[in-house]
């Protein structure tokens, strides 16, 4: 008999469910989550760059993350990093950033007259996982 953790879906037995119809198993790798946040960012002015968070994680290696934003004055989102151009045709970038130590996420514009941002409210939601990025 195996043993270990499996975890059916709504109208499927555990007993003599598929893998496909698990909606957790312990026969397969699975992320292990260090850490999940949420953080609002308030942008000032004109910003050429600004760093939006930094998180200390100090596992000593470059874990695997993932990381979203939300704009709630255009209804809009998307995960990172994501690029867009600006009406001048310049490009900006929201992205993250890992070290062995931290995790950052970043904004960066090439315009040489950064779009006026004051008062935009960004959100973004992050997850760093135990297990190391490849």
């Amino acid at each position: 008999m195996a043993y270990g953790i499996k975890i059916a879906l709504p109208g499927f037995d555990v007993k003599t469910a598929t893998t496909e119809q698990l909606a957790v198993t312990s026969d397969k790798s699975m992320l292990k989550q260090e850490r999940k946040g949420t953080t609002t960012y308030t942008f000032s002015g004109s910003p050429a760059s600004a760093t939006i968070l930094t998180v200390t994680h100090n596992l000593g290696y470059v874990p695997a993350a993932i990381c979203s934003w939300y704009r709630s004055s255009l209804n809009r989102g998307a995960m990172m990093p994501f690029y867009f151009m600006t009406g001048g045709g310049y490009d900006e970038e929201i992205f993250f950033e890992m070290t062995t130590t931290q995790f950052f996420i970043k904004y960066v514009s090439n315009d040489p007259s950064p779009t006026n941002r004051n008062g935009e409210v960004w959100t973004f939601d992050y997850t760093i996982w135990y297990d190391q990025a490849t």
